[in-house]
């Protein structure tokens, strides 16, 4: 008897190892529809859409966490929804398990659709998507209880309403927007609420061209503003802007706080859609390493930038950017040194991080020579700080 218990005991943990295998479920190939193969997955599970035009809505499953996402991850987002002309939400996350992420496709609609709807859920994930020509292109709201779902690295643009958040229950509706490009919308966000308060954190996103960048709503929000460019719009923000808390951000038309500044980005083509920043011989964008020093660096040990699109390429150039005022004055691109710290050791610790000064405080690059600390007069000359050797007034970089 005890052996045929154990048995059974057996039999019922493989089953469950075989149940709890991911799968990917594949559209067409596998099912005709997105809904279906979203219906049959279980937790864990992938549904992988082939590129294509695909004239249908979906919704999530409540029960299972699950990710749906174009066959291939590329940002081209060949895999392009636009609804089934019925259903005006063409992607429902409302009310999903938890940890559901939807990337890699395009959300196409028109003046009466939703893009995608996210709600009543904890930590899912809107990312790496083109959201475009829709009424609103993706909507925050909430009946019950969110917290922390996230936007993330999607190009969202053309459609009335880029991204709203609607509260109207007795939670907070909480929401991380993050690495987001959102231009050419008549509302790059929107906010508002029936009775309590949304918290939103807008993180290293482009809000560039639309008609307005925030309307801020009227109750008393909490919007955290970092490493964020907002430029270019016709009117930055709108309604109660003392819910507004803005750091390390350019934006247009200034606005107070530490680290903020009020200076053209020089996108590379926003008129093609391009809005990652310049850094040539002609235009140094004052963007770059001008984020939050305090937050995750980028890729290349830099300093992180403002705005959604990181920059990591290091130029070298020889006197064009001060017009050849100083002879002797070469430039290497990054960082920001005042940007980071007014303590000169830790500024020769971010030359260390940089590869540029070993442990013991001695160069390791012949070019640099010296590096000019703007805001305290002192000069990096021969391995040592030294004063009044002049203040070379610079916005960006090594100076070397």
């Amino acid at each position: 008897m005890k052996k045929l218990i154990l048995a059974l005991i057996g039999i019922i943990f493989m089953v469950s190892m075989v149940n709890a295998q991911i799968q990917t479920h594949i559209v067409p190939d596998d099912y005709d529809t997105i809904q279906e193969a979203v219906d049959a997955s279980n937790n864990g599970d992938f549904v992988k859409i082939r590129n294509g035009d695909y004239y249908e809505s979906f919704d999530f499953p409540s029960g299972v966490h699950i990710t749906v996402q174009g066959f291939y991850q590329s940002t081209s987002n060949s895999t392009i929804i636009h609804g089934d002309g019925n259903d005006n939400i063409i992607v429902d996350m409302f009310g999903c398990a938890n940890f559901n992420k939807l990337q890699y496709l395009t959300l196409a609609g028109d003046n009466n659709t939703i893009g995608v709807r996210i709600g009543n859920s904890l930590y899912s994930e809107v990312k790496h998507n083109i959201i475009r020509n829709n009424d609103v292109g993706c909507l925050l709201t909430d009946t019950d209880y969110s917290d922390i779902n996230n936007i993330t690295s999607n190009k969202i643009y053309n459609n009335n309403v880029g991204v709203k958040a609607l509260n109207d229950w007795q939670y907070s509706l909480r929401a991380r927007i993050r690495y987001n490009c959102i231009y050419n919308n008549q509302y790059g966000i929107e906010i508002s609420n029936n009775s309590s308060p949304n918290h939103l954190y807008i993180y290293n996103c482009t809000i560039a061209d639309n008609e307005i960048a925030i309307a801020c709503g009227q109750y008393q929000h909490f919007i955290e503003i970092n490493s964020t460019i907002i430029w270019n719009n016709m009117d930055a923000f709108t309604n109660n802007q003392n819910n507004l808390y803005i750091t390390y951000s350019g934006i247009q038309g200034g606005w107070a706080g530490e680290g903020n500044i009020d200076e053209n980005p020089f996108f590379v083509d926003p008129a093609n859609n391009d809005y990652s920043l310049q850094w040539n011989e002609n235009n140094f964008s004052p963007c770059i390493d001008a984020g939050d020093p305090e937050t995750e660096w980028d890729e290349d040990d830099t300093p992180p930038d403002m705005g959604a699109i990181t920059a990591i390429e290091h130029s070298y150039f020889q006197d064009e950017y001060d017009g050849y005022e100083y002879d002797a004055v070469d430039w290497i691109s990054y960082p920001v040194l005042n940007r980071i710290t007014d303590n000169a050791e830790n500024a020769l610790n971010v030359l260390e991080r940089q590869g540029l000064l070993n442990d013991n405080g001695i160069q390791t690059d012949d070019i640099l020579e010296c590096v000019w600390f703007e805001g305290i007069d002192k000069i990096w000359f021969d391995n040592g700080w030294q004063n009044d050797l002049g203040n070379f007034d610079s916005k960006q970089g090594y100076k070397v």
